[in-house]
């Protein structure tokens, strides 16, 4: 349900380039691993603006989308895997019991492997963050990944060698649109060079610890996408725990041994984008398992922080990572909510650094919700919420609140995931500022109107993620069975 089956032109190009670039280039390896498969997302940002001004001409694109024969994602996902040989020189004298996680998820390790042995990886800020805020059990272990590849040598002679390699291929490929560019040639010497020494940093982590399964919820960047690699070509199960709601692109090529999803619609869009059923599993969310815990501010308690008045509709807005569309629906909003009883929460993506200083100052109806603030507080004090594709809609369905999916036709969505709560009838879906207003006036007169919302998104829950049952003891259970070791019972089912 999540995309539907046409695939964009944009899509077709710049995976079929991919596929040139994988097949190409395929030489230039390391530890087994060829270095192009794990430069997708790096070779994707540096082909966009090309993509771009390919797009911009009709002829081109039909071109191109004529010679990349692939136009179906399980077609794309069959010629992009390229997952290494298995290698059987992975051998320690002590058995692989050791369970493997970035740090952002260590709540994972503490509340399902508590009685494991268990490795955390630190590879950013969030890893470091994850960490510090869990009590750990004595016999966890850190690794810093980060320390390891930057302090790691590559022998010269190796060095060399895959120098000499990339410049006949560059020769061979001189007359290619991309590859034949001096720009690319710079740009891949550069990353190869860099990259090769996270490569044998992971290499040398699974080589040096008794590792036996490895869980994560990011196959899209360092070090998730060089340990998908590894760990088919050493033969460890590598474990996918869906975190939030995942887009299309980070999870593409399909690399993982086993997907944990939330729910049956997780399952099922896996499912049509070419993931076998067998390698699937529904265990709802550890993440949000008992995540309503706690003490959160009141409504009440909302409007006296943030001075709102007690008679107005309060909707929260989880904005995106994108400027543009963040000021267009902010836009929206205050237009709607001209001289209604309304105040819109405004609450940024994480990841947004930008100002919106001239809403904030223009808009006496509008409060920047502070970061320093847990989400759940304006969660549990709002009314509403609004957004447009956002883990916030589920998580505003558990606090039982009702959902505004914003949508546009003028939005980027090449993936076609952008209209997710919308297909899934999370809530109101609205498409212009005049059937926002409409909404909210029905909210602000009718209690029954709000009931039937919230009620819409409790509904879109019960199909997102599976409830009965414990996820935590799921994991533990499938990790279990996969280090083969002895369980209090049998593998829970899905």
């Amino acid at each position: 349900m999540f995309g539907g089956d046409h695939i964009s032109p944009y899509v077709i190009m710049k995976y079929g380039l991919t596929q040139e670039f994988f097949e190409l280039f395929h030489p230039i390896s390391y530890c087994g691993v060829e270095i192009p498969l794990f430069l997708m997302r790096n070779f994707h940002q540096y082909i966009e603006p090309m993509l771009r001004q390919w797009s911009e001409d009709v002829k081109l694109t039909q071109q191109k989308c004529k010679q990349y024969r692939h136009h179906t994602f399980p077609g794309m996902q069959q010629v992009l895997d390229r997952s290494p040989q298995p290698a059987l020189e992975l051998t320690l004298p002590v058995r692989r019991q050791r369970v493997l996680l970035p740090g952002r998820i260590a709540y994972v390790a503490t509340r399902s492997l508590s009685r494991h042995a268990v490795t955390l990886l630190i590879s950013n800020s969030y890893d470091v963050r994850g960490v510090r805020a869990q009590k750990l059990p004595r016999h966890f272990k850190i690794w810093n990944f980060r320390n390891q590849f930057l302090n790691i040598q590559i022998p010269p002679e190796h060095l060399q060698i895959l120098k000499q390699r990339m410049n006949v291929l560059f020769q061979k490929h001189a007359k290619h649109p991309v590859f034949g560019l001096p720009a690319f040639q710079d740009w891949m010497r550069k990353q190869t060079t860099f990259k090769i020494r996270q490569l044998a940093a992971a290499d040398y982590l699974l080589r040096s610890q008794p590792i036996g399964v490895i869980l994560d919820y990011d196959t899209s960047v360092i070090p998730g996408d060089i340990l998908t690699l590894l760990a088919a070509k050493y033969q460890i199960p590598y474990v996918f725990l869906q975190y939030h709601m995942p887009m299309f692109e980070p999870l593409f090529p399909f690399r993982a041994s086993y997907y944990c999803m939330w729910g049956k619609n997780y399952r099922e869009w896996l499912e049509d984008k070419g993931v076998p059923a067998d390698k699937i599993r529904e265990i709802g969310s550890i993440r949000f398992e008992g995540a309503l815990k706690g003490k959160w501010m009141s409504r009440t308690q909302l409007c006296n922080r943030f001075h709102i008045p007690r008679h107005h509709l309060i909707i929260a807005y989880t904005a995106q990572t994108h400027l543009e569309t963040n000021r267009m629906f902010l836009s929206w909003l205050m237009q709607a909510s001209q001289h209604l009883p309304v105040t819109i929460m405004l609450k940024l993506h994480p990841k947004d650094t930008h100002s919106y200083d001239d809403f904030l100052s223009t808009y006496s109806q509008i409060r920047l919700y502070p970061s320093s603030l847990s989400l759940y507080h304006l969660l549990n004090g709002m009314d509403v919420l609004a957004t447009v594709n956002s883990t916030t809609a589920v998580e505003a369905a558990m606090f039982k609140k009702g959902i505004i999916v914003l949508q546009s036709d003028t939005l980027s969505d090449p993936y076609d995931l952008l209209s997710t709560l919308a297909k899934a009838k999370a809530g109101f879906t609205v498409q212009s500022v005049q059937m926002l207003r409409e909404k909210l006036q029905l909210l602000i007169n009718s209690e029954e109107a709000k009931a039937s919302l919230a009620a819409a998104g409790t509904a879109f829950l019960h199909n997102m993620i599976r409830v009965p049952g414990s996820p935590a003891n799921r994991v533990r259970s499938m990790v279990d069975h996969l280090l083969r070791k002895p369980t209090d019972g049998k593998e829970e089912s899905g």
